[in-house]
């Protein structure tokens, strides 16, 4: 039987004691997962803007610091990062903000996301004030009255509370207490407030800003579809996510994500994790895994805490979390003594924030903690119990003790009743109906009740005349009420119901004692950051990464550098090495030119990633790396998809350039694939070479890396002779290719690299080499993506025509030698050749010429 309560063993009537299978009783799962569900709240008023999102996983609010901007995109900046940050469910923003600002939310937080207006009064500062009395986060005193707590939690903000923050911020308010997506609790003064469990802070001037067609240009994440059809959850694909994530904790791998999304500029914060990842390193793997595996002990112990919070405030307690929270107090105080070893075993020569961190937390708090749980809870195993084996251990209630020692002795009493209930049974019937088996149980819903498997024949019920049908339970059981369950309910009906009250109430306040000790949540936010440190630390070990040098100066010089993600998708050892180097003062504009499939795009990208995992703390694929520090990564590389944005896509690779040159500043990087190539050869050509002026003429220009197959060495050269000898901030260089012909007349891809013949054969170098190439070897590439024989022939038979004017002559001659001597026209032919091609009044001729040679 599956529902919880009471029962004896269950007894055939031909032998009255039989001991039957036993009850199954419901658990209770511990490790459902909680809901995911993520709501942001956006407050703009006068180009300033206010964020606050609610993640209900961790019962959290993040707070986004108001920024004052010049226009409305820069003023929307903060809230694409925020968006791409949170991932929002949910995005409320006032009925009053006008649409083309709505409609730019909307297409930035995505389909999956529902755009709710709310009422302006919402984003006033009168609600973020009545709801901020209305709240109680975990570790507040309860003895404040209304007007301090508001007072408390408005000092304890980790920003200063303007007004579009205090507005974004009541507006969250009144959504999620209007869900009642938080728990509650009763305080002393009896009001019953709504309970949070943090805040937190996103503050983007410490913070490297990368707008998201950068995070998808760069695979930061790559969001795939599952490959089954039944699974409709989308999982990581290749991208530095996936590649960094070695973590064992779901607290450490949100961590991790954060730190991605949100790559910092403070230098001591870089090198402090760069210097745990150094130590970590250097520690023996056994160390390590078992560091590793007292970490892992803990997974979810985030979610945990905040389902405990959430039932809790709801007046329920489930014993299986509590006996989660043991488990992880116990692996938590394990790691505390492994750490202190550790580090007083080989003493770090700089400052490991989170080793140290684990090894200061408070011990003897720990201690006492678990003694409590020892005296207050029953935990005899670490596996959930059924539920009427009760939590609360003996000695806490006198009251209590004395409900389960009668409930104890219950599972006799129901079987010396049932047993009496049997014998009442004539013998004659007993051999008749020997198979039968009945049970007599406790119901919540129906008291004690006698269930059989099969309706009580005729002549059964003929002698048990004073048992009478209740219900035939799920079509599986039937269940009757006789005199002798009712004296059951009359003397032990709420027995269970009222040990269930008291222990609930036992719990609720010891659970509410223990969660004001802020050793849970230290340990959250602390075995966080060791776990995703440890992750790093296997990452470097992994593939080869090395400690970046991050430096205050405005360069960047990377030896041998590589690209993390594509060199995972070749052959091992077969990835080729480049450096890049950007002087403080010269050379910061560099143009990168080569044939297609040269990896021009690859090391562009490959200068991004190593500069954005130097700004995680990361270690870096590249022998040596001197980064000096980078406050944005603007790119215009993929072309996004046009199509529901209501643009064509060169309008929107106009709008990403349009934001490079606005928001770039000397100590930018910025990355330009094939700019230009939307439109007209000479118009793209135009803007291209207009762009990259406009940069190289600044005083002090970004780090600029332009990819282009444009052929654009004499007007870029004289650009460079117009500048003073030293101070040219163009750089030219090109991916290095060799060209193999059949003739064994070979030489290397440079600037005088000529059309390819049909017969050659490409080797791509994939290094780079100063200079400018003018061949895009487009040819080539055709005819390695497999196109038909015919097709890339021809076509390099008309690139052979425009290259060489004198080959139109042979072309001509060889098609008319199979003719007739009668039908070749001589004095056309002298006439085409006489023809000046570059004058536009004889193209008529032309076209008339070619028309009558058809």
């Amino acid at each position: 039987m599956g529902a919880p309560g009471a029962r004896g063993d269950r007894m055939s009537i031909g032998e009255s004691f039989t001991t039957a299978d036993a009850a199954a009783s419901n658990r209770e799962d511990g490790l459902a997962s909680a809901d995911s569900l993520v709501v942001m709240s956006v407050c703009i008023q006068k180009h300033a803007i206010g964020i606050a999102t609610y993640v209900s996983e961790v019962s959290e609010i993040s707070i986004l610091d108001c920024l004052q901007a010049e226009s409305t995109e820069d003023e929307l900046l903060p809230m694409y990062l925020a968006l791409s940050l949170h991932c929002p469910n949910v995005v409320l923003v006032a009925e009053n903000v006008d649409a083309e600002t709505r409609e730019k939310i909307a297409r930035a937080a995505g389909d999956a996301c529902e755009i709710v207006l709310a009422k302006p009064w919402w984003f006033r500062l009168a609600t973020a004030e009545k709801n901020l009395e209305e709240l109680w986060v975990s570790g507040m005193p309860q003895d404040l009255s209304s007007a301090d707590r508001k007072a408390y939690i408005l000092m304890g903000l980790p920003v200063a509370a303007s007004d579009e923050v205090l507005g974004s911020l009541g507006a969250l308010l009144s959504c999620i207490f209007a869900q009642k997506l938080l728990g509650t609790v009763e305080v002393e003064s009896g009001e019953k407030l709504h309970m949070l469990q943090s805040f937190s802070q996103f503050n983007l001037k410490e913070h490297v800003q990368v707008d998201l067609p950068t995070l998808a240009a760069l695979q930061i994440f790559s969001s795939e579809n599952h490959p089954s059809n039944f699974v409709s959850n989308a999982k990581e694909g290749l991208s530095l996510y996936a590649l960094l994530d070695h973590c064992g904790t779901a607290q450490g791998k949100r961590m991790l994500k954060y730190w991605l999304l949100n790559p910092i500029t403070n230098v001591r914060e870089i090198e402090l994790r760069q210097g745990e990842v150094d130590y970590l390193l250097s520690l023996p793997t056994d160390v390590l895994n078992s560091i590793q595996d007292n970490l892992c002990s803990m997974k979810g112990m985030s979610s945990t805490l905040k389902q405990v919070l959430h039932r809790q405030g709801c007046g329920r307690t489930s014993r299986a979390h509590l006996i989660l929270l043991h488990r992880y107090l116990l692996s938590g105080t394990e790691l505390m003594h492994t750490c202190s070893k550790i580090l007083q075993w080989k003493a770090p020569p700089v400052v490991v924030p989170g080793m140290e961190g684990f090894a200061s937390l408070d011990g003897q708090c720990a201690f006492e903690l678990l003694a409590a749980m020892a005296r207050t809870l029953d935990i005899r195993s670490e596996d959930p119990s059924p539920e009427d084996d009760f939590l609360v251990a003996p000695g806490v209630s006198g009251t209590l003790d004395e409900y389960k020692a009668v409930y104890g002795q219950l599972h006799g009493i129901l079987n010396g009743v049932l047993g009496e209930e049997l014998r009442r049974v004539p013998s004659e019937l007993v051999r008749r109906h020997e198979d039968a088996e009945w049970d007599l149980v406790h119901l919540p819903q129906f008291g004690f009740v006698i269930r059989t498997r099969a309706l009580l024949p005729a002549d059964l019920r003929e002698v048990l005349r004073d048992f009478r049908f209740v219900s035939d339970f799920c079509k599986e059981f039937f269940l009757y009420k006789s005199d002798s369950t009712a004296r059951l309910d009359q003397e032990f009906g709420d027995l269970h119901t009222k040990i269930q009250d008291l222990e609930t109430a036992i719990l609720s306040q010891f659970t509410f004692e223990i969660l004001q000790v802020p050793l849970w949540q230290e340990l959250v936010e602390r075995s966080a950051r060791l776990d995703v440190l440890l992750s790093l630390a296997s990452v470097a070990r992994a593939y080869d990464l090395r400690r970046p040098r991050m430096v205050s100066d405005n360069v960047l010089e990377i030896l041998n550098g590589r690209h993390i993600l594509n060199e995972q998708t070749v052959q091992d050892g077969s990835f080729i090495p480049n450096n890049a180097v950007f002087p403080e003062d010269t050379g910061r504009v560099h143009v990168v030119t080569g044939p297609n499939f040269s990896g021009k795009t690859v090391y562009a990208k490959q200068v991004a990633l190593i500069v954005y995992m130097a700004h995680l703390g990361s270690f870096v694929p590249a022998e040596e790396a001197r980064i000096g520090i980078c406050d944005k990564i603007l790119t215009r590389l993929d072309s996004i998809d046009a199509s529901s944005m209501g643009q064509s896509s060169f309008m929107v690779d106009l709008s990403q350039v349009l934001n490079t040159l606005r928001n770039a500043t000397s100590r930018s990087l910025v990355l330009l694939d094939e700019f230009g190539r939307g439109t007209g050869s000479s118009d793209g050509f135009g803007l291209f070479f207009s762009v990259l002026s406009a940069f190289a003429r600044r005083p002090y220009p970004p780090r600029v890396i332009a990819c282009t197959h444009f052929s654009c060495a004499a007007f870029l050269d004289q650009l460079v002779q117009q500048e003073r000898p030293g101070t040219c901030q163009l750089s030219f260089q090109r991916m290095e290719c060799f060209i193999e012909r059949k003739d064994a007349a070979s030489r290397a891809g440079g600037a005088e690299l000529e059309v390819e013949s049909s017969d050659s054969k490409v080797i791509y170098l994939y290094r780079l080499k100063k200079g400018i190439s003018n061949d895009s070897l487009g040819v080539f590439c055709a005819r390695l993506a497999g196109l038909s024989e015919p097709i890339w022939q021809r076509a390099h038979q008309i690139l052979t025509l425009r290259a060489d004017p004198e080959a139109v002559v042979e072309a001509v001659k060889g098609e008319s030698s199979g003719r007739s001597a009668d039908s070749l026209d001589d004095e056309r032919l002298g006439r085409f050749l006489r023809l000046d091609l570059s004058n536009t009044a004889d193209f008529e001729p032309v076209r008339r010429f070619l028309g009558m040679a058809a």
